[in-house]
C-alpha cells in the first residue's frame, strides 16, 4: 500500500525524473516502472522515456483517464468523489490507491490552470500534496485512510490562468522598474503569493 502512496507523491511532485526514480527502494522503483513506464509491456505508457508524465497511452487506461479529464474540462471541476464513487464500481471495479494514482496522472498532466478545493479553502498543487503526504517509510491504515478522505473530500478547479498570467506580468514589471530597495521585500511577498 505504501508504494502506492509513494508513487502518488512523486507523480504530484512536478519534480519526477529517471534519476529521481532510481532513488527509490527497488520495489518502488519496480512498481514504477510495471504501472507507469512507456516501455513496460502492460504499463499506463504515461511515464514518458525522458520521464515526464503524459496522458496515458494504454487504451483501457487512456478511457478512464479521458473520462476524468473531459468531465474536468466540461465542467471547469472535478469531484474527486465522484470519481471515486464511479470507477471503484462495475464495469471498473477499481481499487482506492488505483484511482488516486489516475487523479495523480490527470493532476500533474494538467497542472498549470489546476487548483484543488479542500474544506473551502484552494490550495496549489504543492499546497494540497502537503496535506496528504507523510515522511514515514510505511504507512499504517489510519494514515491510508485519512489520506483516501482527504482526496475524496477534494475537488479540482481549474482557474483563469490569463489572470494568474497578467498579475503575474504586472508584478515582474513592477520588480523590473522599482529602483527602492525598501520595497522589494513587498514585491517577493506579493511574488510568492
Amino acid at each position: 500500500i505504501s508504494t502506492y502512496f509513494t508513487i502518488f507523491n512523486l507523480l504530484l511532485s512536478e519534480s519526477i525524473s529517471y534519476d529521481s526514480i532510481h532513488n527509490f527502494p527497488v520495489n518502488v522503483r519496480n512498481r514504477i516502472e510495471s504501472v507507469l513506464s512507456y516501455d513496460a509491456a502492460n504499463s499506463w505508457k504515461c511515464l514518458s522515456r525522458e520521464g515526464a508524465v503524459i496522458p496515458p497511452e494504454n487504451d483501457k487506461v487512456k478511457k478512464i483517464y479521458d473520462e476524468l479529464k473531459n468531465e474536468y474540462i466540461s465542467k471547469k471541476s472535478l469531484s474527486l468523489d465522484a470519481a471515486f464513487i464511479i470507477f471503484t464500481q462495475k464495469p471498473y471495479g477499481l481499487c482506492e490507491e488505483i484511482i488516486m494514482l489516475l487523479i495523480a496522472v490527470l493532476v500533474s498532466s494538467m497542472n498549470f490552470g489546476t487548483k484543488v478545493s479542500y474544506r473551502n479553502n484552494l490550495y496549489s498543487i504543492s499546497d494540497w500534496k502537503g496535506l496528504l503526504t507523510s515522511e514515514r517509510k510505511s504507512i499504517s491504515e489510519y494514515e491510508r485512510k485519512r489520506i483516501i478522505t482527504i482526496v475524496k473530500d477534494s475537488a479540482l478547479i481549474q482557474v483563469d490562468t490569463g489572470a494568474v498570467e497578467e498579475k503575474f506580468l504586472k508584478l515582474l514589471n513592477e520588480i523590473d522598474v522599482n529602483k527602492n530597495l525598501k520595497k522589494f521585500p513587498v514585491l517577493e511577498k506579493d511574488l510568492n503569493e
